[in-house]
C-alpha cells in the first residue's frame, strides 16, 4: 500500500514538470506563467537536515542527520509563493518508556512532504536577492524499518517552516528551522502530541 502511494507521487512529479513548462510557453501573458524568470521559476532542490523528536522526560531523542530532495515552484516577484514536493529520509534514535520498560528504537523513516511557503525579498538585485520565507508543511510517512515506530506515531504530520534564503543567478540556497507535530498512536504515551525540531539547509537550481 505504501509503495503504491510513493509510486503515485513519482508519477505526479514526472507529469507536472513538463506541464508547467508548456503552460509558461503557451501563455506568455499570464502573470504567474510569464517567461520573465522573476515571475515564475521551478527546479530541483536537495537539502541536509538534523532532526530531533521529543515528548517529555519519558521520551527523548538525539539530533540525527537526514536529507530531502524533490522539486519546487516559485510564483511572484517581491512577494512570492513556493509550493514544493519532496521526498524525505529521516533517522530517529530515541528511548521511550513502554509498559514500564525503557525501550530504544533506532528507526529509518521515509516521508513525502508538501511545503507551501510564502516569501518576501528584502534585498532584490538584478541577479541576486535575499529572502525571508515561512509557511505550513504537511508530511506523510511512507515506510519505516521499525514496525514499533508505526505503533508509536501516526503517519501524518503537520508543521511550519521559517527561514532565510539567498539567490545568486540560478542557484538558490535556504537555511531554515522546521517543526512538526505528530499524534501519539499508543496509550503508553497518553495520546499526546509529539514535537519534532529540524534544522535544514537546502540548495536548488532555478529554471
Amino acid at each position: 500500500m505504501k509503495k503504491s502511494v510513493f509510486t503515485k507521487w513519482l508519477m505526479i512529479i514526472t507529469i507536472l514538470v513538463p506541464f508547467m513548462g508548456s503552460a509558461s510557453a503557451s501563455n506568455p501573458n499570464l502573470p504567474l506563467f510569464s517567461q520573465d524568470e522573476s515571475n515564475f521559476s521551478f527546479g530541483p532542490k536537495a537539502s541536509f537536515h538534523f532532526n530531533k523528536l521529543y515528548l517529555n522526560q519519558n521520551f527523548t531523542s538525539s539530533f540525527e542527520p537526514g536529507f530531502e530532495g524533490g522539486i519546487f515552484f516559485r510564483f511572484g516577484k517581491k512577494w512570492y509563493m513556493q509550493p514544493e514536493l519532496l521526498y524525505s529520509f529521516r533517522q530517529t534514535n530515541f528511548e521511550v518508556l513502554l509498559d514500564e520498560v525503557n525501550t530504544n528504537i533506532a528507526a529509518q523513516n521515509h516521508y513525502v512532504i508538501l511545503p507551501i511557503l510564502i516569501g518576501y525579498k528584502i534585498l532584490n538585485g538584478e541577479s541576486s536577492n535575499i529572502r525571508l520565507l515561512f509557511g505550513p508543511k504537511f508530511a506523510y510517512r511512507l515506510a519505516t524499518n521499525k514496525p514499533e515506530f508505526d505503533d508509536i506515531l501516526k503517519p501524518f504530520e503537520y508543521g511550519c517552516e521559517v527561514g532565510v534564503g539567498l539567490d545568486v543567478s540560478i542557484v538558490t540556497l535556504d537555511i531554515s528551522y522546521n517543526f512538526y507535530f505528530s499524534q501519539s498512536n499508543t496509550d503508553a504515551l497518553s495520546q499526546n502530541i509529539l514535537h519534532q525540531s529540524m534544522f535544514n539547509a537546502s540548495l536548488g537550481i532555478k529554471f
